[in-house]
């Protein structure tokens, strides 16, 4: 089968390897779609050989291992991210996200979606129910991952919210604020003229930010402090010019995956002031109902997100265009 292979350089290469095939409490996958993530920007550049990469995957039920099955083939699903253990104490909560076990994450840790074939654990695979395929990858980052932040952050109609960095995840998290929360006050800002102009069809007003300047043109744009600011960058200046616009009382949530270690510093303009400092990663399982539900009811915006679909001959163009800053969601098609 055809799977990816990350050379290093900002090239991807396909090459050849054998078709999985299911054991008992397994699944083998025939990958519909596979998300591109700015968490693999460094390994494009970097090269990685620990497995095939893709962690953000839909497609349908090929083979199981079990009897009774507990999906039929052809059955479309999604894939969770992490193996996890079902049996500490934060997954016996619910917080798969947070489990103490973790076995590993597919595309990280054991082979992933960048593939035609993918084999996991049972407990991984959740059904799509309703959702077309080719919006199922969205279910997972764009909308879990956006989701979930925005559930620790306790977002309340009337607030004024601001989204700094509008790549996949902060574009779902436009949307979900407009169409789930009610916001009516909502900020998008980005150094991306393209990301601005999806999030204003979001239902955002927006604010082109100046990489030089980053914490003035957030300060300039918005005119004012706002009461919840989503920062899904990860970066020392994005998370400065959250915690210099954030009302007293107010709620930073950080989304963003940062490439290397954040430095926080107390400065003077905000130590005086009370906020909350919220760290969101992933979405535990008891989460996928709700975020399904969402997605089912606003394929709309899904559709908006999702801009750019490649084969998977194509992914180092794939992800040439999506390091532009001129993309959406960018998928690469296993159907093409």
């Amino acid at each position: 089968m055809k799977t990816a292979k990350f050379v290093g350089e900002n090239i991807v290469e396909i090459v050849e390897k054998p078709m999985p095939h299911a054991q008992k409490g397994e699944i083998v996958v025939k990958v519909a779609y596979c998300g591109l993530c700015g968490s693999e920007k460094r390994i494009v550049r970097s090269g990685f050989d620990t497995c095939t990469p893709g962690h953000e995957i839909c497609g349908t039920v090929y083979e199981c291992g079990s009897d009774p099955a507990p999906f039929e083939v052809g059955a479309p699903v999604l894939i969770y991210l992490s193996n996890y253990c079902g049996e500490c104490p934060a997954c016996r909560e619910g917080n798969t996200s947070q489990c103490e076990n973790r076995k590993g994450l597919v595309g990280w840790h054991f082979d992933g979606g960048y593939a035609e074939y993918v084999k996991v654990p049972e407990h991984m695979v959740y059904s799509l129910k309703t959702l077309p395929l080719k919006y199922g990858v969205l279910v997972l980052d764009t909308i879990g991952t956006a989701f979930h932040g925005l559930r620790l952050g306790d977002i309340k109609k009337g607030q004024s919210v601001c989204v700094l960095g509008c790549g996949p995840i902060g574009l779902g998290c436009v949307g979900i604020l407009k169409d789930y929360y009610g916001i009516e006050e909502l900020y998008a800002a980005d150094t991306s003229a393209y990301h601005l102009k999806i999030a204003n069809e979001l239902g955002a007003e927006t604010i082109l930010i100046d990489p030089a300047d980053t914490g003035l043109s957030l300060a300039n744009g918005l005119g004012k402090k706002v009461d919840t600011i989503i920062e899904v960058v990860g970066a020392d200046a994005t998370i400065a010019a959250s915690l210099k616009c954030i009302k007293a009382g107010g709620k930073v949530v950080l989304i963003g995956e940062p490439e290397k270690a954040l430095h926080v510093v107390r400065s003077a303009d905000w130590v005086l002031k009370d906020f909350s400092l919220i760290n969101s990663w992933y979405f535990p399982t008891r989460e996928i109902d709700e975020n399904l539900e969402f997605s089912i009811k606003h394929q709309d915006t899904l559709k908006t997100i999702a801009t750019h679909y490649f084969p998977i001959e194509k992914m180092t163009e794939a992800y040439r265009t999506f390091c532009s800053g001129e993309t959406g969601k960018v998928l690469i098609d296993l159907n093409a």
